[in-house]
């Protein structure tokens, strides 16, 4: 498994606002594009991307993101049967725990809790 994000969870974090320049990326077919050196300057003096792309970071900077902008406690942990992946909500109206049941890797584990927390972030 790849560490990027899907391109349903590329899709899901451009919608709540990630707009950071990244060397990879999503065009709107869900073809992943690598950025070769001039295109990433480019971007970076722009410092957003095109309509119909979609930045690809890794789960691990996806998750970094939620925590920092949106306030979200996350993390993925060992547990006895694989990792266990959690998210503490904090929302006034309707505070929730977002549980993933343990899997055989960190990085499975990651991207479902990613999965999850972007679900319920765009309901």
């Amino acid at each position: 498994m790849s560490n990027l994000v899907t391109f349903e969870q590329a899709k899901k974090l451009k919608e709540l606002g990630f707009n950071v320049p990244i060397r990879e990326y999503y065009e709107s077919s869900g073809y992943l594009i690598t950025q070769n050196e001039s295109r990433f300057a480019l971007q970076i003096k722009r410092n957003s991307e095109l309509p119909t792309e979609y930045s690809a970071p890794t789960v691990s900077y996806a998750l970094d993101w939620i925590r920092e902008k949106k306030e979200i406690y996350c993390g993925v942990y060992p547990f006895m049967c694989g990792y266990n992946g959690m998210a503490i909500v904090q929302d006034k109206y309707n505070p929730c725990t977002i549980e993933v049941e343990p899997l055989s890797s960190h990085t499975l584990a990651s991207s479902a809790l990613l999965t999850e927390i972007l679900n319920h972030l765009t309901k």
